[in-house]
């Protein structure tokens, strides 16, 4: 798991370019995919969302789910 912080206002877009400092290359790659979904507090996301204090982000590859 990592934790970022992110200036108030921030949206659900907002994360990728933040973990930049954080990940390695392949893995930045992986999770800007247009397959790849972002959950929210564990809800998938279809448009952009405000994010909140101690939200959590995940990124799900297209065969998450069953």
């Amino acid at each position: 798991m990592i934790e970022i912080e992110l200036p108030q206002g921030s949206v659900s877009g907002d994360v990728i370019p933040a973990l930049r400092e954080e990940l390695n290359p392949d893995a930045l790659v992986a999770i800007e995919r247009d397959e790849v979904r972002i959950a929210v507090n564990q809800v998938i996301l279809r448009a952009e969302q405000n994010l909140n204090d101690a939200d959590e982000v995940a990124f799900l590859p297209p065969i998450t789910g069953g």
